[in-house]
Formats: structure tokens, C-alpha cells, sequence
């Protein structure tokens, strides 16, 4: 089923970061993030939020064209954070643990963990589908191609037809794919060839802890939560 739109708060606006800054899209932090989370029993939360910072820098360097991907990424980020460290953090350590112990309260309220989590996961095998192609798609094939079917087979099953038809006409705003490309390798500090291994490197790591994190919400029947 459809799910109706999230209108994220409003955000100060941040200040564009610059490749190779202390800001920039580190794939050697990505990798090492979503290695710890898996290495947790139950999939570590905070390593989880931590990879997802990483991810936040890479959607940002996408201009404008997922201005409403980034949004909803930082203020659900924000929402996961707070109950990491929050009064209940104990609880909060794991995507298991987090999932038991809101599921015995009904997933009562509206910012939730479970709920936040899930909108991140489900943006997450956008990102996994976007970062593998953009280094293993024929060399032709343009990025607002590569974007477009990522999103179709991903988030655009969960968001309303306007915000498809938002986002299908922003996937023009993209930078090239050579920029794209030449941008993560400022950042890493690496040539081109270097930026397809740490992606290669990355996806399978990502996936995994995304299907891990299915399989948690599916066994407790989690995965439609408003």
C-alpha cells in the first residue's frame, strides 16, 4: 500500500559542504559504520545512525534533485538520536531491542523509534541501489537513468504520486555522473579506480545489515507502520 507523504520540519538551512572537507561522503567511515552495526547482536543503533550520517553527506552532494530525501533523513536521524541517548537508551541499543521493546507499548507514538527507523530503511536500499550503479552501470548510462530506476524500485513504492512526479522531474537537477564520481574521489582521497573498490566494497555491507533489518520489522509485523 501507499503511504502518505512525511512533510519534514522545516531545517535551518546547512551550508554547502566542500569536497575533501571534514563534511565530505567518507566511504571508509560508511563501510566501518555498518560493519559495527552488524557485528552488534540485533544490529548496533547508534554504528546504524552513524553510517547514516555518512550517507546524509553523499545524498546532500545530489544538489537539489532529493531535497526532500535529505530532509526527511536529517530530521528522522535527529528523532533516532535523541532516543539513543534519551531516558530509555538502554533499550535503544540495538534495532532488536529498540523493536521489543516498542512493540510491547503498541509502537505508541507519533516519533517513535521504530517508525523513524523505518523510513531510514526504507531509504536505504534506495542509497544501496543508487551507490551500486553509479560505479557498475554502463559507462552511457546517465545518472538521472541510474536515479530514477533506483528510486522507482525503491521509495517510490511508500511516497504519494506527487511526490514521484516531484522527484522524477528533479532527477534533471543531478550533477553528471563524472562530477559525481570526481567528487567522491576528493573525498576519499582517491582516484576513480579507488572509488569503485570502497563502493564495491560497501554494498554488500550495506545490503546485509538492510536485509537484516527487513527480516527484523517483518517477524515483528513492523514493516507497515504508519
Amino acid at each position: 500500500p501507499r503511504m502518505s507523504a512525511e512533510v519534514p520540519e522545516p531545517q535551518q538551512q546547512q551550508p554547502p559542504e566542500q569536497p575533501g572537507s571534514q563534511q565530505g561522503f567518507s566511504l571508509a567511515e560508511l563501510t566501518a559504520s555498518f560493519n559495527r552495526c552488524r557485528a552488534q547482536p540485533g544490529l548496533g543503533l547508534a554504528a546504524y545512525a552513524d553510517g547514516y550520517d555518512q550517507l546524509l553527506h553523499f545524498l546532500r552532494s545530489l544538489n537539489k534533485a532529493f531535497y526532500f530525501v535529505v530532509q526527511d533523513v536529517d530530521s528522522k536521524l535527529r528523532i533516532l538520536r535523541s532516543h539513543i541517548v534519551g531516558p530509555e537508551a538502554a533499550s535503544f541499543s540495538s534495532i532488536a531491542g529498540m523493536l521489543q521493546f516498542e512493540s510491547a507499548g503498541g509502537f505508541a507514538g507519533k516519533e517513535n523509534g521504530s517508525r523513524t527507523l523505518l523510513r531510514l530503511h526504507r531509504a536505504l536500499l534506495f542509497l544501496v541501489l543508487l551507490l551500486d550503479r553509479l560505479v557498475s552501470a554502463p559507462a552511457d548510462k546517465s545518472i538521472s537513468s541510474i536515479a530514477g530506476e533506483s528510486y522507482n524500485e525503491s521509495l517510490a513504492n511508500h511516497h504519494p504520486w506527487a511526490v514521484r512526479k516531484a522527484v522524477g522531474l528533479a532527477l534533471y537537477l543531478l550533477p553528471s555522473r563524472e562530477t559525481l564520481l570526481a567528487n567522491m574521489a576528493q573525498q576519499n582521497a582517491c582516484d576513480a579506480a579507488g572509488v569503485r573498490q570502497l563502493v564495491t566494497e560497501a554494498v554488500p555491507c550495506l545490503k546485509d545489515v538492510y536485509d537484516q533489518t527487513q527480516r527484523l520489522y517483518s517477524e515483528a509485523k513492523a514493516l507497515e507502520l504508519p
